[in-house]
């Protein structure tokens, strides 16, 4: 990773464009900088100016007294090349690039684009853009964007690849008084991406500069990425920030399916928004569906901490509201949290009869500051309650403003999360205010502060998880370049089923004994040799469900039963399989797939008639563990039935882990591979077998 740590915090700035005129993004940018205070050197850039804003202006970058530690362009993008050669020729190594008109634009701008990367690369430049929003680093008093930013400073950093989202979130969090630490704006991502900042900032926490009062103690992440330059980096990356700070998501283009007719279930079952869940999984990362979320998740878990369980206790002065917010918890995933006798004997002692003395806890609609005060201080003693939700709506007689101090004067002595509610619109704006002033949380409605809560929560239960990722070497008992060379001969596709058995056989994984042939007499032979139940099946390579299409024809138990069967399935005289039948088993799945962004994946489920109708679809990316794999496996649908579902026999789960194992690390070292899939995969009682086996070549 290259050294950014200048860029992020220069001592000199070069502003490429300066301009007096501050309806232009020269004039905006320099304006911003001069107001955070910055302490550092700045040096104009105009070719037809002497002045830029009562500071010194020189014609171009050769005439500066020093190198500066970065240079900004804001220029037009068909006058900005020969400016970074210049730059490039001054020995200027972090550059900052507004220029729209490049890979965004089309054709010509893709063009221009690797003319932008071809000098960059020459010259070594950690170039951030181009067609971006800049940075703010309010630790360096440093606004480098075009945007109205507040130079409050916090414990939130935002990585973002949209301008837009940008400049909205910097006005929320104005009025929210949320503070920015760093907010990073990547546009094109041309030479700097994310794993770039995000490998920065895991050596580089932030200072305790500013004042913490009523924030967490934690650093979130926020990021907003249309792409992941590279899967396997970033899940890396992250995976070590998400130890000690949360890191939440927002990535819109979700899979619409597959664009091109799949081969196999795997293909078209592991879309990349199904892997990109299981990514951020694996890396302990927050994903929110909905822009509200992110904005949401961003002021909770920059003020408050994460919930250490999912028990959420619940007090309100309206029933209604209570109601609604107790389907809410379960609907998200929480639990209510269930009070201690000692405690609803408390509340009946200190509230009005009427009350509602369990979970949510209602003090009425008469209820006052004081009311609320006493509710609020017995809950947050019971040990099993994990948050607090205050619910509250606006009546005549309603304290909102004292009720908010209160909440604020008991946040501070309790070590608890607490997330507010307050209904309505003008008359509770002043609670809202005094509540963000003791920087706990508000939203219009209990059903998003329960959702809010419940994505945090995922990230306590990342932490608590067991470490699935230790790593214990694999050591196949086969050789691999043996089945390395049954797949040289042959191009793409899929490959010969007589090889991918030979194949099966090498890895030594059982597969039942079958032949490929078109002559009856020949198949006949065979099953007599074999013995019965025999099974039929259809050799084409464009039928994926053989069964649901007629291809499989199960139980031929004689002579006479295989004559038939052959008749109905080969009318045309053409090469069918013909298979020793597995004793009843549970039918599963297992696949392999090559994802563009994160890499290799493993998949499991169901399988066999029941792979689309019980939508079992369970991921894992590599390197693979056996950790890994059995928690894929206990997590799946069909697991109950592999576990002894209704007195049946429980099954040998460890044979799929080893069978996993094994077909991974043909996966792994076989990059000529391109998809791989067995289905169905028998397991019973005598053993696993390999039934259906599909091997897709690139």
């Amino acid at each position: 990773m290259p050294d950014i740590s200048k860029l992020l915090n220069p001592s000199s700035i070069a502003i490429v464009g300066a301009s007096n005129n501050l309806q232009k993004i020269g004039g905006i940018v320099l304006k911003n900088i001069l107001s955070f205070n910055f302490p550092g050197k700045l040096y104009p850039i105009n070719p037809k100016e002497t002045q830029v804003q009562n500071l010194d202006c020189s014609p171009n970058l050769q005439s500066l007294p020093e190198v500066p530690d970065l240079a900004i362009f804001a220029v037009p993008s068909n006058i900005l090349l020969p400016l970074l050669i210049e730059a490039g020729e001054k020995k200027i190594q972090n550059l900052l690039i507004y220029s729209a008109g490049f890979k965004e634009a089309g054709k010509e701008g893709t063009a221009l684009e690797k003319e932008l990367l071809a000098i960059s690369e020459k010259y070594g430049f950690n170039l951030l853009g181009p067609n971006c929003l800049g940075f703010v680093n309010n630790s360096a008093n440093l606004n480098a964007t075009f945007g109205q930013v507040s130079n409050q400073n916090g414990n939130l950093r935002i990585l973002s690849q949209s301008g837009a989202i940008a400049t909205s979130f910097f006005d929320w969090a104005q009025k929210c008084q949320i503070g920015l630490n760093q907010f990073i704006s990547l546009g094109n991502k041309s030479v700097l991406n994310e794993n770039h900042f995000l490998d920065f900032w895991l050596s580089n926490p932030i200072a305790d500069s500013f004042d913490q009062t009523g924030l967490s103690d934690k650093q979130p992440l926020g990021l907003y990425l249309e792409s992941i330059s590279d899967g396997p980096e970033f899940i890396k990356l992250c995976q070590q920030l998400s130890q000690t700070n949360p890191i939440f998501i927002i990535k819109p283009g979700k899979s619409v399916g597959a664009v091109n007719a799949m081969m196999s279930h795997t293909g078209s079952l592991a879309g990349s928004d199904e892997i990109l869940n299981t990514a951020l999984k694996e890396a302990g990362i927050i994903k929110c569906e909905l822009l509200e979320d992110f904005f949401n998740v961003a002021k909770t878990l920059s003020w408050e901490i994460a919930p250490e369980g999912p028990n959420l206790a619940i007090i309100s002065n309206a029933g209604g509201p209570a109601v609604i917010s107790a389907d809410a918890v379960e609907t998200f995933g929480l639990k209510l949290a269930t009070l201690s006798e000692k405690t609803s004997q408390k509340l009946q002692e200190l509230l009005p009869r009427m009350a509602g003395l369990h979970n949510p806890v209602d003090v009425l609609g008469d209820a006052l500051a004081d009311r609320y005060k006493i509710a609020l201080e017995l809950v947050l003693q019971e040990e099993s309650v994990h948050s607090i939700l205050v619910i509250l709506t606006p009546q005549i007689m309603t304290e909102i403003e004292a009720t908010a101090q209160i909440i604020g004067e008991l946040s501070q002595k309790y070590h608890k999360p607490i997330i507010c509610s307050f209904i309505g619109g003008n008359q509770v704006e002043i609670g809202e205010k005094t509540l963000n002033k003791f920087r706990i949380p508000n939203f219009n409605y209990p059903e998003q502060a329960i959702k809010t809560l419940s994505l945090i929560f995922q990230w306590t239960q990342y932490k608590q998880s067991t470490n699935l990722s230790r790593t214990i070497s694999y050591t196949p008992n086969f050789s691999i370049s043996q089945i390395e060379k049954l797949l040289k001969p042959q191009g793409s596709g899929l490959l010969d089923p007589l090889k991918t058995s030979y194949l099966l056989e090498q890895a030594q994984i059982n597969e039942p004994t079958s032949i490929t042939t078109n002559n009856l007499s020949v198949a006949k032979e065979f099953a007599i040799f074999a013995g019965w139940p025999m099974v039929l099946k259809v050799t084409t390579k464009n039928l994926l469900h053989k069964s649901d299409g007629g291809g499989v024809i199960t139980n031929i138990v004689s002579l006479e039963s295989l004559a038939k069967s052959w008749q109905s399935l080969n009318p045309l005289n053409t090469i069918l399989q013909i298979q020793k039948q597995v004793p009843l088993g549970q039918e599963l799945i297992i696949g392999f797939k090559r994802d563009s962004v994160f890499g290799n994946t493993l998949f499991f489920g169901a399988g066999g008639k029941y792979v689309s109708l019980f939508d079992d679809k369970n991921l894992c990316l590599f390197p693979l563990t056996e950790a890994k794999i059995e928690s894929l496996i206990t997590n799946s649908k069909i697991y109950p039935l592999l576990s002894g579902f209704r007195g049946e026999a429980e099954l040998d789960t460890k044979k799929i882990v080893s069978l996993c194992l094994k077909l991974g690390y043909i996966f792994e070292h076989l990059p000529k591979i391109k998809e791989m899939e067995i289905n169905p995969v028998i397991l019973n009682e005598a053993g696993i077998y390999a039934v259906d086996t599909k091997i897709i070549l690139n």
